[in-house]
């Protein structure tokens, strides 16, 4: 099975040393480890050679059937399954995408809180000297890097949330311009910016035209959806089958802001109308 795996065409590995009998243990704590070493050849020394080591993680889960597996708990489902209990399990790779370990993680666990468990694994079972820690942005938030990465001595790539990119966007107290313009942008360029909120750390920024398009256009999508909710409450109200502020704005809260675009208009309720 593993040798036809789509993924191992897709990221360019040669996964025919690799035997599944051998690719999993479970050790006496209950967790499932994979590791190079248990592959049988090597690789996982190949993998993670060199002083400067670029470590990639990400986490996922899947739901349990059944009642005796210690680590089932209900947590946040990522396959749609409510009601069922799960497992999370954390998942790192090298570089090229080889897959260097995997731990399995109780169900309620959040993603930023598997982080420490991996950066004490880099550390002692793999002793690398430098390393880069990749993860999304709901993973290494920012008491993560604060609390973990930092102390260890890690190095960290990850995403910027809104809120950060909006201080990248404003203008300094004393006027001086805003760190990032995306009208100076190249499309499709990779640029290097600095901010006073970001000290010590690199900031990498691209325009993506057409992920700018496809936004617009969701927008607009949205707005005029909720153009058209508002129209039907109003025609409610002409009709007298909505009657009464209170009922009114229960109704325009439920449909107005559905679709998160509530603060682009300018919505007036009265006992007698909309």
């Amino acid at each position: 099975m593993i040798d036809v795996h789509a993924q191992s065409h897709i990221a360019n590995i040669d996964v025919s040393p690799l035997a599944a009998p051998h690719t999993m243990r479970i050790g006496p704590d209950g967790l499932i480890h994979v590791s190079g070493r248990d592959c049988g050849s090597g690789r996982r020394i190949r993998h993670l050679e060199g002083e400067n080591t670029l470590i990639l993680h990400d986490v996922s889960s899947s739901y349990l059937e059944g009642r005796r597996c210690r680590l089932a708990a209900f947590g946040h489902s990522r396959d749609g399954k409510r009601g069922k209990r799960q497992i999370v399990f954390g998942l790192l790779c090298a570089a090229d995408g080889c897959p260097v370990a995997v731990e399995v993680f109780p169900g309620n666990a959040g993603d930023p809180s598997t982080v420490a468990s991996q950066v004490d694994k880099v550390r002692k079972r793999f002793g690398i000297g430098r390393v880069a820690l990749v993860g999304d942005r709901g993973m290494l938030t920012t008491a993560r890097i604060r609390e973990d990465l930092e102390p260890a001595g890690l190095d960290w790539i990850s995403a910027l949330k809104t809120s950060d990119i909006r201080k990248l966007l404003r203008e300094g107290a004393d006027g001086a311009p805003a760190p990032l313009v995306p009208e100076a942008l190249v499309p499709d360029a990779v640029a290097e910016v600095t901010g006073p909120d970001f000290p010590g750390e690199r900031l990498m920024v691209c325009l993506n035209p057409r992920l700018r398009e496809e936004r617009a256009r969701k927008r607009e999508d949205l707005l005029k959806a909720t153009e058209e909710a508002l129209e039907a409450i109003a025609a409610s109200v002409r009709s007298g089958r909505l009657k009464g502020r209170e009922a009114i704005d229960r109704r325009v809260g439920r449909d107005a802001n559905r679709r998160k675009v509530g603060k682009h208009f300018e919505i007036d309720v009265t006992d007698g109308g909309i």
